[in-house]
C-alpha cells in the first residue's frame, strides 16, 4: 500500500537553494589545465568544484 504524503512535505524533498532563489544550471568548457586547478583548488576547500565556481564568481562581480 502506498503511503499518503501531504504536498507540504513534499515540496520541502530535494536540494536546499545556494542562493537567493532557483539555481540555473550553466554549462561552461574548461580545457584540462584549468580543471585540474578547479579540481586542486576545491580538493583544498574540502568542497565541490560548483561551490568554488560560485565562490570565484562572486568575488569577481563583487
Amino acid at each position: 500500500m502506498l503511503a499518503v504524503r501531504p504536498v507540504e512535505a513534499l515540496r520541502k524533498r530535494g536540494r536546499k537553494p545556494k542562493g537567493d532563489g532557483p539555481a540555473r544550471v550553466v554549462p561552461v568548457r574548461l580545457d584540462d589545465t584549468l580543471l585540474e586547478a578547479l579540481d586542486a583548488q576545491a580538493e583544498r576547500e574540502h568542497s565541490s568544484r560548483s561551490d568554488v565556481i560560485r565562490a570565484a564568481i562572486r568575488a569577481y562581480v563583487a
